[in-house]
């Protein structure tokens, strides 16, 4: 499947819209017209057109790609949630959601270096704890990766093997 934000770049034809809805608890988030989504997904990643078939995904953390009706294209960090696809948009519940110029990164260097120190002790104690250092280092790696940084230790986390 092509890329749904590299869709109808040059070829002369206008790509449909569609409403683009983003809830999370502390309420609706993001709401507006949009030509082309793209989100991460348990099984990669989720495109949208507006043409798309209605459906029902699980999403994963990371980095959504909205291209707006005007040709502008935005990235936002997003946490974990569902995706719903009808024929009049798409709506996602998520954790979070975060766009560059609200993301502190100091604060997302010290949380992906407290995630980072938790999954590389070797305790007997993985359970919980393991899961919510990895939702954390997730969080931190989308956030940073949104706003741009490149430094050593956000590519050494992105290596860092993680569970499903």
């Amino acid at each position: 499947m092509a890329d749904p934000i590299a869709t109808g770049d040059g070829d002369g034809k206008r790509l449909g819209e569609f409403e683009l809805r983003v809830r999370a608890p502390e309420g609706l988030l993001f709401t507006g017209p949009v030509v082309a989504l793209r989100v991460p997904s348990v099984d990669g990643h989720l495109g949208v057109l507006a043409t798309h078939a209605p459906m029902l995904a699980a999403r994963r953390c990371g980095i959504m790609q909205v291209l707006h009706p005007t040709g502008e294209r935005e990235v936002m960090a997003v946490g974990d949630g569902f995706a719903e696809v009808t024929r009049k948009g798409v709506s996602l519940v998520v954790h979070f959601l975060d766009f560059p110029r609200g993301i502190d990164r100091q604060r997302a260097h010290l949380a992906m270096g407290r995630a980072l120190a938790r999954l590389r002790r070797e305790t007997e104690e993985e359970g919980l704890d393991l899961v919510r250092a990895e939702a954390a280092l997730c969080r931190s790696i989308a956030r940073l990766s949104v706003c741009g940084c490149g430094c050593v230790m956000c590519h050494e986390a992105k290596a860092v093997p993680r569970r499903g």
